[in-house]
């Protein structure tokens, strides 16, 4: 029997050392038309589901979960077909709910944070701060 022969590199070494990619490598090849579908699918199925139930204490593991997809591969497909987060999408859902309550006529900012799916009055008023005018300046608006 003869044994390998180590003067001839395996064709995986040569591709190595020449910088040529195998088929399959990150950045090699655009998805497939199907593929993108399903991407976007994943993204329009959180989506929808986000903008159900943003009023309730959701976490990624639940989100990733009631879609049957792995945490880690849903936030980076939502990233890269809407250009944000998860968690700054449903902060915005639940900014653009508070917002227009306050605006309604509603005056108890921390009853309208922790109705609008916030954890508390503290996380509310930051996000909301970050917008156009803080809430108790809607709030004046309003009335």
């Amino acid at each position: 029997m003869r044994s390998r022969s180590t003067s001839r590199p395996s064709s995986s070494t040569v591709r190595w050392r020449t910088g040529e990619r195998r088929r399959g490598a990150p950045g090699t090849a655009r998805p497939r038309p199907a593929t993108t579908r399903v991407r976007r699918d994943y993204v329009q199925d959180a989506k929808a589901l986000l903008q159900e139930r943003f009023r309730e204490p959701l976490g990624l593991a639940d989100t990733g979960r009631a879609l049957y997809v792995s945490t880690f591969h849903l936030c980076r497909l939502f990233k890269e077909e809407t250009s944000m987060p998860i968690h700054r999408y449903l902060n915005r859902l639940r900014l653009r709910e508070a917002l227009e309550r306050i605006s309604g006529g509603e005056t108890s900012l921390t009853e309208l944070a922790l109705s609008a799916g916030f954890s508390c009055h503290s996380h509310f008023t930051p996000s909301a701060g970050s917008s156009a005018c803080p809430p108790a300046e809607v709030r004046r608006l309003a009335e």
